[in-house]
């Protein structure tokens, strides 16, 4: 997770490279041909690279990607590396974190929490801020580099960022090269750059820290660029800065980089100089101990984890899986990232509750764990607390099944896959909440499908509604990658599989992350491209509750399959008025609402 200040500190000492195989490097440079890639430095630097883009385009105005742009232009970047001769030969991602980042995570948590608070409540919006669907020039977010917004984003990054990249890479070409993997990435990166010589392209800190070997290098991912036309001996190549941590340990005079490093985790204020002066000292008693203590945690080990099959989950989900395998599994965690929410309410990781239990109860039915409970941690009021979720039992599960299973039929009779599961999820979060007085106008709902009558408010409660949304879909997710994974299992000997294959079966419809959660605009335009009605999807849910008019209607499932044919062919005078609200730029002072909701 990276020391702070130590690689601003090695700054002097970087050097140039050229990636891949082009026949026209010069002497003083040296040349890169393979690499292996930390999978959410990745994730990170592209969406930053396309935050900075959308910033510049549109005038400084805070626009956000959508998990469908970080994916694509993610696969554009590493063709760009690949038309260079440049092999990859992995990327890695984390599917186990130790216990030592457990501070470390939560204190990200609150960070992220605190992030959206003073967001929501500054509403410090620039008015220029745009609206509805972009275009991305993906070669010039790529390689162009802009100042991003700086202090003027206080948003965290898209709260499933990282699963968002792991997806595109999964449904790509890239799939026989992605591996989530039970330990850090980092650790997998180190043990392949010292066996193959393989160099390693991160923006970490940590890399640096590692014992590679001689040969590899640790290549950083924000000085990425690429050179047309500027000479014959760098002609359409792609170069970088690089760290050789041998060899700036030798200039500095200590060990290894782990002694500056150290010193820097011990006192935060020190200089990059002072830490170094300090390192070269030798250290005794405590100091001794906190060091060798440092350093472990740095320490690659012979032997690699035992493989679980983890290339189908999620990170987070993968690590969940990790921990009950532990010989020493007590209470595994599970750490819910902090959704796009009203920090004020109640934490929308409350809605899908119900399935993530249903998730982890199959998990324990094939593996045991002494207190039987999965800890969660999440926004819960104005603080990040944990909450212990314990395993259901048969008839419980059962229950949670069949309720599972209908929520897909009802999923399926929408022909557009992705607004299906939408349309089902709001539905759930709807439901929970009609028997407590909440009164809705359907032209709310309708911005959530895109739909604007030119007057919305800042309204913190269909921010709300979206995250809920988002949960109860992630949690689905959550449980669909669980039954899998039970499922694949070696060995797995369960006494009735019937239900599992069911669920495996009905969830298989879930789109991946960019296809599911999507914005209002790009929900739109797949309404619109599939010729469906919006106040015809909406129907089901506007009759759970009281209209803002006190009209109490009647209580309704969701949609029957026999109800399909009435979700296409409306696509009238009515939608064309919905289009000329939904685009283009917002004339008064744009508010939370729209810039939160027009994230992926």
């Amino acid at each position: 997770m990276g020391v702070p200040g130590l690689t601003r500190g090695l700054a002097p000492y970087t050097e140039t490279a050229v990636l891949g195989k082009g026949d026209h490097v010069p002497q003083n440079m040296r040349q890169i041909s393979r690499l292996t890639i930390d999978g959410p430095s990745l994730a990170y630097h592209v969406y930053n690279k396309l935050l900075a883009h959308h910033y510049s385009k549109y005038n400084k105005a805070l626009r956000w990607p959508n998990y469908q742009d970080i994916g694509q232009a993610t696969l554009q970047l590493l063709s760009d590396l690949v038309e260079t001769g440049t092999d990859v030969e992995a990327l890695y991602f984390d599917g186990f974190l130790p216990a030592s980042k457990f501070a470390t995570r939560l204190a990200r948590l609150e960070r992220s929490r605190k992030q959206i608070e003073k967001f929501c409540e500054g509403n410090h919006i620039n008015p220029k801020a745009t609206v509805g669907a972009i275009e991305i020039d993906y070669n010039d977010a790529r390689w162009t580099h802009l100042v991003g917004p700086g202090s003027a984003c206080s948003l965290p990054a898209p709260p499933f960022l990282v699963p968002a990249v792991v997806d595109a890479l999964r449904l790509s070409s890239w799939e026989s090269k992605l591996h989530v993997v039970a330990e850090e990435a980092d650790t997998s990166c180190a043990r392949l750059a010292k066996a193959t010589g393989a160099s390693i392209l991160s923006n970490d800190s940590d890399l640096l820290l590692y014992d590679i070997g001689d040969e590899a290098c640790v290549v950083q991912l924000q000085s990425l660029d690429r050179h047309e036309n500027i000479g014959a001996e760098l002609r359409n190549e792609i170069t970088a800065t690089y760290i050789h941590p041998p060899t700036i340990a030798r200039k500095l005079k200590v060990p290894s980089l782990i002694s500056p490093a150290y010193e820097i985790h011990k006192d935060g204020s020190a200089t990059f100089g002072t830490a170094v002066k300090k390192a070269r000292t030798s250290k005794e008693g405590q100091d001794l101990c906190d060091l060798e203590a440092f350093a472990a945690e740095y320490r690659i080990g012979d032997d690699r984890p035992t493989a679980h099959p983890l290339s189908k989950l999620d990170p987070r989900t993968a690590e969940l899986c990790c921990q009950v395998f532990q010989p020493s599994a007590t209470e595994p965690k599970l750490f819910l990232p902090v959704l796009y929410e009203d920090p004020h309410g109640k934490s929308a990781w409350r809605c899908g509750s119900a399935y993530r239990q249903l998730a982890y109860s199959i998990l324990a039915s094939i593996v045991s764990w002494s207190r039987g409970e999965v800890c969660e941690y999440y926004k819960k009021g104005e603080a990040i607390r944990p909450n212990a979720v314990c395993t259901l039992g048969k008839m419980k599960q059962a229950h949670t099944v069949d309720a599972v299973l209908q929520l897909a039929e009802s999923a399926s009779v929408i022909p557009v896959s992705s607004i299906g599961w939408y349309m089902t999820a709001l539905h759930v979060v709807v439901q929970e909440r009609a028997g407590k007085g909440w009164l809705v106008d359907l032209n709310r709902f309708r911005a959530l499908m895109g739909c604007s009558n030119g007057s919305r408010e800042a309204e913190r409660g269909l921010i709300h509604l979206e995250a809920q949304v988002q949960a109860v879909l992630y949690s689905l997710r959550i449980l669909k990658q669980m039954v899998d994974f039970v499922l694949t299992l070696d060995g797995t000997n369960l006494p009735d599989q019937q239900p599992l294959q069911s669920l495996a079966h009905c969830l298989s419809t879930m789109p991946s992350i960019p296809e599911l959660f999507t914005n209002p605009s790009q929900r739109q335009k797949s309404v619109e491209t599939n010729s469906l009605d919006v106040d015809t999807l909406l129907a089901p849910i506007m009759s759970l509750l009281p209209t803002m008019r006190g009209k109490a209607t009647k209580k309704t499932a969701p949609l029957r399959r026999e109800d399909s044919s009435t979700l296409q062919g409306q696509k009238g005078a009515k939608q064309s008025k919905d289009r000329a609200g939904g685009h283009g730029y917002a004339a008064a002072r744009h508010n939370v609402f729209d810039v939160l909701h027009n994230i992926g």
